[in-house]
């Protein structure tokens, strides 16, 4: 009985172990994402992506500079905050991440959407294959 349960628990703990590690690795790209957006820094945004990486249905490059940018040197607004809602690993080497982004302004006004990841493990990093949002929702206080 014993031979058939080790192998199995030692297996699971493999498993756990890489997952715990995944997320790690994962929650960093994520956290990069989201600084090189605050900073409109579209070679960092860009490097994240696979060769074939998507943005909003677009390559990646072409996407990146398309898209409108959230952050602009004048704005008052206050800082880019990302928040990891559900994070899943289909297989090993895939990850999908649903998370919200917000900022706010100095006069209290809110603005938020939300974004799904799609990223793959190439070689020892994870890379964005895919990444879309929703239309910020704006609120007032």
């Amino acid at each position: 009985m014993t031979r058939r349960i080790l192998p199995l628990f030692l297996a699971a703990t493999i498993a756990a172990t890489g997952a715990a590690s995944g997320t790690r690795e994962v929650e960093a790209v994520v956290t990069e994402f989201n600084s090189a957006v605050a900073a409109n820094d579209h070679k960092r945004l860009v490097a994240l992506f696979t060769a074939r990486g998507t943005y909003e249905g677009w390559p990646a490059a072409e996407g990146v500079r398309q898209a409108d940018a959230k952050r602009l040197p004048w704005d008052e607004r206050m800082p880019l905050r990302i928040s990891i809602r559900k994070m899943t690993f289909p297989r090993p080497d895939n990850a999908i991440v649903n998370a919200t982004q917000s900022d706010s302004s100095p006069l209290g006004d809110t603005r938020t959407w939300t974004c799904v990841f799609v990223l793959v493990r190439e070689g020892s990093n994870w890379k964005i294959s895919s990444y879309v949002e929703s239309a910020p929702v704006r609120t007032f206080p």
